[in-house]
């Protein structure tokens, strides 16, 4: 595909090198998916361009969660942040808040995590935004069960599990809401 791509607009050649990198991560080779989003990156001008501060960060942050860099997740989350500001869009802000709590559960650091937790997912309820799978890691059960464990929206996060069929790590967990539930 990429002779075809020579002189194609932008944002078809860095998506294609993110939908790669999407591939990669999903069959659990995030150091290739990480080449493929430094090759989209080499596209842009990084620190100016839209395209790559709303596509290729949260796949940088995504890649770093899969790999255990949570320190090197949160610097990028952050980062993307603070570029946001209060202008950015509220759906954004909100799973990039998601992704900075996803790090801070990993590091251990368990209370700004379920700060930021809270107020992203606030944030996510108000838009009605249910989340895009490619852009971040807030799809990952571990996350979804700490917001129903500490009653961190749990309404919003039920319906979003419903919605996306996404199953559960910890069958004790009653708040959680399993398509089918057996007592024996």
């Amino acid at each position: 595909i990429l002779p075809y791509l020579d002189g194609a607009p932008l944002h078809l050649r860095m998506g294609y090198y993110l939908n790669c990198a999407q591939c990669h991560l999903g069959l659990g080779d995030g150091e290739r998916a990480l080449d493929l989003i430094k090759r989209a990156e080499a596209l842009c001008d990084t620190t100016a361009n839209v395209i790559y501060q709303t596509l290729v960060w949260p796949m940088v942050g995504r890649v770093y969660i899969a790999l255990q860099r949570p320190a090197e997740a949160r610097a990028v989350f952050e980062q993307m942040l603070a570029v946001l500001g209060e202008h950015g869009s509220p759906w954004l802000r909100g799973a990039t808040r998601v992704g900075i709590a996803h790090a801070l559960l990993i590091e251990g650091d368990e209370i700004r995590a379920r700060d930021l937790l809270r107020s992203g997912l606030a944030e996510l309820r108000q838009t009605r935004y249910f989340w895009n799978a490619t852009l971040f890691s807030t799809y990952d059960p571990t996350l979804l069960a700490e917001a129903l464990r500490n009653d961190i929206e749990p309404d919003y996060v039920r319906h979003v599990i419903r919605h996306r069929g996404i199953g559960g790590l910890d069958p004790d967990l009653a708040s959680w809401p399993w398509a089918v539930r057996l007592h024996a």
